[in-house]
């Protein structure tokens, strides 16, 4: 048992397919599209016919990115090509799903049921903005000391990017299952949305940059999937 350890502990990081490394899979891609596409094609519309440019403006280039990355996760092909190109994918679609997550949040906080553009009040927006943007960076430094210790590969879970995917589709499916919401629910359904948005989503763009790292540094890494 003890020599089996030591031989478990001495494999070499750097000789390892960095979806095993960082838990993050070019097959993430489509998973993040398809629970993007939904959110932002909604609030671009919506945005686009009740805010400034400005404002809708980021959700469009989210729209853009997530309908790319849809069409090129149905082509297993380019994937397994171009690992760097999808993983780089697999980025910007978390910072798109971090985008849609934060603003819905803003949304609930700001609302009591009814959404309107009086309910924006400056201060009552960065009262939520500010935390959530220190959430954020914290999220984001933990995550590369996280990725920098090799702690997914010494937990062998691989799943950094799944579980927080999966608790904001039950999340979702929670928000949007409620016809009326109460007060109370939308202030947890904030909550949630920050949780996840903020604090557990930032791992998948460093898990993803940690990857684009490796496989520019090691091209030899590059992993041969079906």
């Amino acid at each position: 048992m003890t020599k089996k350890r030591k031989k478990e502990l001495t494999i070499d990081p750097n000789k390892l397919y960095p979806s095993i490394k960082y838990g993050i899979h070019p097959e993430h891609l489509s998973l993040l599209a398809w629970l993007n596409i939904f959110f932002v094609l909604v609030m671009y519309i919506v945005l686009s016919s009740e805010a400034d440019f400005i404002i809708s403006f980021p959700f469009l280039v989210a729209l853009i990115i997530t309908i790319l990355s849809l069409v090129i996760s149905c082509f297993k092909g380019i994937m397994r090509k171009y690992q760097i190109l999808t993983y780089f994918l697999v980025l910007l679609c978390t910072m798109a799903t971090i985008l849609w997550m934060i603003f819905g949040g803003l949304v609930l906080y700001v609302s009591d049921g009814v959404v309107g553009a009086d309910d924006f009040i400056p201060t009552k927006v960065w009262t939520y903005l500010t935390p959530v943007m220190g959430l954020f960076i914290l999220s984001i430094i933990t995550f590369v000391i996280y990725h920098q210790k090799n702690t997914v590969l010494k937990l062998n879970k691989g799943k950094a990017l799944t579980y927080p995917l999966s608790l904001g589709v039950i999340a979702s499916a929670t928000v949007l299952g409620r016809h009326i919401s109460s007060p109370i629910s939308q202030s947890i359904a904030s909550i949630i949305f920050v949780i996840i948005g903020a604090g557990l989503m930032p791992g998948g763009v460093v898990g993803a940059a940690f990857c684009i790292i490796d496989l520019i540094k090691h091209p030899e890494l590059k992993e041969k999937y079906e």
